[in-house]
């Protein structure tokens, strides 16, 4: 929602890139599936192998995380962007709290619009 504000102030409204926001969505929730999935076949495979595993869902719950920090991350760029007096302080947890979930999943830090 503020994406698509933010593109009706500065006059940038397209529904290319509308297709383009919601698509990229759906396939976060691919990505999630992913996650649990891997989470689910490791979790059968341990088990197998006569291992007991206290964790349901890492790599779900990780993809999940780091998902959700980029998004609240956006959005505090796009209110910001718009006018909306923000919170830099909160700002900057946001992008350190992104850092140090790329760093213990050897992600790539670079944040995709």
């Amino acid at each position: 929602m503020t994406g698509m504000i933010k593109a009706y102030i500065r006059a940038e409204l397209n529904s290319k890139f509308g297709i383009k926001g919601i698509l990229k969505k759906l396939c976060y929730m691919v990505m999630v599936a992913v996650g649990a999935a891997v989470d689910y076949l490791l979790r059968g495979a341990v088990i197998g192998a006569g291992i007991t595993l206290d964790v349901k869902l890492f790599f779900g719950m990780l993809v999940t995380v780091w998902l959700t920090i980029n998004e609240l991350i956006s959005v505090m760029e796009n209110l910001a962007a718009i006018g909306v007096p923000g919170f830099p302080r909160l700002q900057r947890i946001l992008k350190r709290l992104r850092c140090t979930v790329a760093d213990e999943s050897g992600a790539s830090d670079e944040k995709e619009e």
